[in-house]
């Protein structure tokens, strides 16, 4: 078991060689991520009887995607998408809103400064975002909000200042970030604010909100964070994945139709929302409260056998 940083660390050791020398069988987790070409060169040079690749979020409808995995582990042998694990009930019930606010500015701004502007400076859009956690704690929500970028978390974390909830990003200690995950599975606080350190390898599962105002436009990101949040919890019966997008003469508007495309082609229910010019944010929290009342209405919580299942599978 290693990680590609460290087998590239101890790749010209004579005694790292002779042991690498002797594995037959690979197995690559996250493969979307394994197709660079320092991992390439490290792992043709071992002889392998066998390679698999796990991976949520493959673009295999990409050519030179699917032919550079083709190549390297084969065709794909089995899969069980979101839509199905749902169905079955290893997952937890989830659909998509995605709230889109009117664009700035036109297109032709610089794309750094335009991704700044409209979403980590946007005032409108983190007053939505507050006004939304405000309301969603007073229902006894469990609310995770996602960005991209530090400045974000930290924009963030100023205008949350008087609502309970922590943050997480590199510079956070990670013992705190793990002390902080635990309070939130055990209901002792109700909000996490995160940007791409809750990518990967975290496991929360009691969270039934996500608010996810990255507005990146990989289509293996937001599917990425919708799997996180279906894990199931004795506590949890369904969850809303709120998307905050833009609309108009922007290019944040095509990142939010390409997420909305990556949601439906995995059988998720969407429901996108373009707000009008005024009072944005109160009709966001307006929007969102409806959605989470129609939840309540048929809300129907998994069995415990179900949920036994799936930690032991």
């Amino acid at each position: 078991i290693g990680t590609i940083q460290t087998l590239s660390l101890h790749a010209k050791k004579s005694a790292f060689k002779k042991w690498f020398a002797t594995i037959k069988v690979l197995l690559v987790d996250e493969l979307h991520k394994a197709m660079g070409k320092r991992n390439f060169k490290l792992l043709n040079q071992i002889k392998l009887i066998a390679i698999y690749g796990l991976t949520a979020t493959l673009q295999m409808g990409q050519k030179p995607v699917r032919y550079r995995v083709y190549a390297f582990s084969g065709p794909v042998i089995f899969r069980f998408p979101v839509k199905e694990g749902m169905e079955k009930g290893v997952l937890t019930k989830g659909r998509v809103l995605q709230l889109l606010f009117p664009a700035l500015e036109d297109e032709a701004r610089d794309p750094a400064i335009a991704y700044v502007e409209e979403t980590v400076d946007h005032t409108t859009k983190l007053l939505a975002a507050r006004r939304i956690v405000d309301s969603l704690i007073d229902q006894d929500r469990y609310v995770m909000v996602l960005v991209d970028r530090v400045a974000h978390v930290k924009a963030l974390d100023e205008i949350l200042h008087d609502i309970p909830h922590e943050i997480a990003y590199g510079a956070i200690a990670q013992k705190k970030r793990k002390r902080d995950r635990d309070r939130f599975e055990l209901g002792k606080i109700r909000c996490l604010v995160a940007n791409r350190v809750y990518e990967k390898g975290i496991n929360i599962k009691r969270v039934d909100v996500g608010i996810d105002l990255a507005e990146l436009p990989s289509p293996n990101d937001c599917v990425q964070k919708f799997g996180r949040m279906a894990r199931l919890h004795e506590d949890k019966a369904n969850f809303l994945y709120v998307d905050f997008g833009t609309y108009g003469p922007s290019r944040r508007s095509k990142a939010a139709s390409a997420r909305a495309r990556a949601f439906r082609k995995e059988g998720m229910e969407v429901k996108v929302v373009k707000l009008s010019e005024h009072h944005q944010a109160s009709m966001a929290q307006q929007i969102v409260d409806k959605e989470i009342q129609k939840d309540e209405r048929k809300q129907v919580r998994p069995t415990q056998q179900s949920f036994e299942g799936f930690g032991t599978t």
